[in-house]
């Protein structure tokens, strides 16, 4: 049997809010958009409402790399899906009116399969979330934001970052009073979020060195460590629980993690045998590394 460390998170930001801004995963541009206008770049579209709306939502879904917009009026109901594909963005309505429009535009391709959760189930309403101002609830949605739009570097401030770098969803905010006060650089940290959870140097692997100190418990799924590992981590309690090292290739590395020693094995069935702090290991590709019962 194979060992896994399970994340169950939504990754979707919502607003309610006409006139918001969406980064378009994928690309570098913005999604301005309210219940009847559409405008992206010098790209526009006008949604044929009869009526003013009554209701509008527009979600970023992280892990499907695409924005949703639903728009109801007393007598309408619109829905339409914006994603980059290879080679530009689509626009598709499914409800309302059968149209889709198509911009060429140069897109990165990405492959988002990193998933951190923290244990907030809260709705991600992005107002309330800037509002509320909890890490434990931000880092999820960063940190894969930050593998769609990867740039910058980790802010010393991730909260105040977060509240005061960005627009809803996911935008930079610019200014608009062109005052020239430039405020919080927004950034999408991804070699420095990873590095918050494992880290590489000089063939040492050090996990959970800094991300135990920000968040109490929570799991994280298919962590890119360098070229060496994709590792799944479990903590709670500020301890690290369980860590699965999942080679890519074939080496040797030393690991260093919290406390003195801890237990390594190979497969389930395996009764494993003590692995100390910093010491030598050999791994192959192919077999996964189970790392548990870590002692203070």
């Amino acid at each position: 049997m194979c060992f896994s460390i399970a994340v169950d998170q939504p990754y979707a930001p919502f607003t309610h809010q006409p006139g918001s801004t969406l980064r378009i995963p994928g690309t570098s541009l913005e999604a301005v958009i309210y219940p009847s206008k559409l405008t992206i770049g010098n790209f526009s579209i006008e949604v044929p409402l009869k009526e003013s709306a009554r209701e509008f939502t527009a979600i970023l879904d992280l892990k499907k790399g695409a924005i949703f917009v639903t728009v109801k009026t007393a007598i309408d109901y619109f829905r339409y899906r914006i994603r980059a594909n290879s080679e530009g963005i689509t626009i598709l309505f499914d409800r309302g009116w059968k149209k889709s429009f198509f911009i060429p535009c140069g897109v990165k391709r990405v492959e988002v399969s990193e998933q951190l959760s923290t244990g907030s189930y809260k709705k991600q309403e992005w107002e309330q979330i800037q509002k509320r101002g909890d890490l434990k609830e931000i880092l999820p949605i960063w940190f894969m934001a930050a593998c769609w739009f990867e740039e910058g570097k980790l802010p010393s401030n991730l909260i105040e970052s977060f509240k005061e770098g960005f627009t809803a969803i996911f935008a930079p905010k610019k200014d608009q009073s062109y005052t020239g006060y430039k405020g919080m650089a927004a950034s999408f940290p991804l070699a420095d979020f990873r590095a918050l959870f494992a880290t590489h140097q000089d063939g040492m692997i050090t996990l959970m060195e800094s991300a135990l100190a920000l968040l109490v418990s929570g799991r994280l799924q298919n962590l890119k460590i360098d070229t060496l590992f994709t590792a799944d981590l479990l903590w709670s309690n500020k301890a690290l629980k369980q860590a699965i090292l999942k080679p890519l290739i074939s080496g040797v590395c030393n690991i260093n993690f919290p406390g003195k020693a801890c237990r390594l094995r190979l497969n389930k069935k395996d009764k494993g045998r003590i692995l100390t702090r910093g010491e030598s290991l050999s791994f192959s590709l192919g077999q996964p590394l189970f790392l548990d019962r870590f002692t203070k």
